[in-house]
């Protein structure tokens, strides 16, 4: 073995721990199912839920709000529903329009358009519930009431504008496709939104600026730091929301030849130092970046497929591929065999199928004892439950409950499977069953 193949993860065995639904589209309509009892009627998806919720605000319903990331996780919810309506032609446009209430309620709490938060509680202004960590115990995130007297968590990330972006962008350019029909007040809806969002980032010098006048932690996202995910995001939130703001557009047009190549040169590198020193081998492994860069990209690539961007976009997500095409990540994997390479589609493609039929049909959890495991990649089936599987690392295995999930268990939302069930559909990398 050379020395570079021993950086190289191997895949360990599938050794499943629970019984799920292997049928893709019976598990597609589980998990939407409970997908859509998570979501309240301001529209905010709880995408850690204690169910069932027998009456606004009793205790159940009060302890669905201890999120962290909700405006990423409802933003690929709403890409999900998306795609489904591209492939099935059936409409969305309630849970659609639902969903895009929901991110707009970060608005009326913090008091500033275009500003996410990482939780909020509609409707509820009673006490500070035990969860709602105070400045002191959090001084970065935390929970405050909003101008309306309901309490939201600041501190928002660049991760969670990617999520909430990626939603309305590919919302939008299937709606320019043709792929899907938004009746008009929808659509000046997604658009008001996408663009109040995106010049939020953009009006504050590539910045997340919080209620508080501060920059948030992980906030800044400006792409001349030499970084492919910071190049590629805001190329993509600028180029998404230029179609409907001139100042988004002008934006994209000064800087797309100079972050193209960041993004390419900047992943040539990484690429490299990743095979040679292996990925695992790093103190976390996390795959939210990973997410959010191949949204991102995939996004991007969507909209720049006849111009010269183009090919250093995709020679960006090859230099990559060299270490991610061994994670199982659906979301990276369809990106790239749809735009990159599409050859590959049959080495590839047999471990993503794979995992969604292994996939939970009911995320419910207790206390979970986990297990790392450097250098090998855990098949689904072997990892233990998690909040958004796309984003959490595959090094890792489940090894059993130290506290059995119970009725009071809080279940997390299958939300991810949806973005990979009907984004593979509709890139026809996915079978239908």
């Amino acid at each position: 073995m050379t020395a570079c193949a021993e950086k190289i993860p191997q895949t360990a065995e599938r050794t499943p721990w629970f019984e799920t639904e292997t049928d893709l589209l019976i598990k597609a309509e589980i998990l939407e199912e409970s997908a859509l009892e998570m979501t309240d009627t301001a529209g905010v998806h709880c995408y850690k839920a204690y169910l069932p919720w027998e009456k606004i605000f009793d205790e159940k319903h009060l302890s669905s709000y201890d999120m962290a990331d909700y405006p990423a996780w409802q933003g690929y919810l709403l890409a999900a529903f998306a795609f489904k309506e591209a492939v099935t032609g059936e409409s969305q446009e309630d849970i659609i329009s639902l969903l895009i209430d929901g991110l707009r309620y970060s608005w009326t709490v913090t008091g500033f358009d275009g500003l996410l938060c990482r939780s909020l509680l509609p409707g509820y202004q009673g006490v500070r519930l035990d969860y709602m960590d105070t400045q002191t115990e959090n001084p970065t995130k935390y929970w405050s009431r909003g101008e309306t007297g309901e309490w939201f968590k600041n501190g928002v990330a660049a991760g969670h504008y990617s999520g909430t972006v990626f939603g309305l962008s590919i919302l939008l350019y299937l709606q320019r496709q043709g792929d899907i029909s938004l009746s008009e007040n929808i659509e000046e809806k997604a658009i008001e939104t996408l663009t109040t969002t995106v010049r939020y980032v953009l009006d504050n010098d590539y910045m997340i600026i919080d209620f508080d006048g501060k920059m948030t932690d992980y906030g800044f996202l400006d792409p001349q730091l030499f970084n492919s995910y910071f190049a590629v995001a805001m190329l993509n939130y600028l180029k998404a929301a230029g179609y409907y703001d001139e100042i988004c557009a002008q934006a994209y047009e000064e800087n797309a030849d100079v972050w193209t190549n960041v993004a390419k040169e900047y992943n040539r590198l990484l690429g490299d130092t990743m095979l040679g020193i292996g990925r695992w081998t790093l103190e976390k492994v996390s795959t939210s970046d990973t997410l959010h860069y191949a949204s991102q990209n995939y996004s991007l690539m969507l909209m720049e497929k006849e111009t010269p961007y183009a090919e250093r976009l995709a020679t960006a997500a090859d230099s990559v591929w060299s270490f991610f095409q061994y994670e199982r990540h659906p979301i990276y994997t369809f990106m790239f065999i749809d735009q990159v390479r599409p050859e590959d589609k049959d080495i590839f493609l047999p471990a993503i199928i794979e995992d969604l039929r292994d996939f939970p049909d009911d995320k419910k959890v207790g206390r979970e004892e986990r297990k790392e495991t450097p250098a090998f990649v855990q098949p689904l089936a072997n990892r233990h439950i998690s909040t958004y599987y796309w984003k959490s690392t595959c090094y890792s295995s489940f090894v059993d409950w130290k506290e059995d999930p119970d009725e009071d268990s809080v279940t997390f939302s299958g939300g991810d499977y949806l973005l990979a069930y009907w984004m593979g559909r509709y890139v026809g990398l996915v079978p239908e069953r």
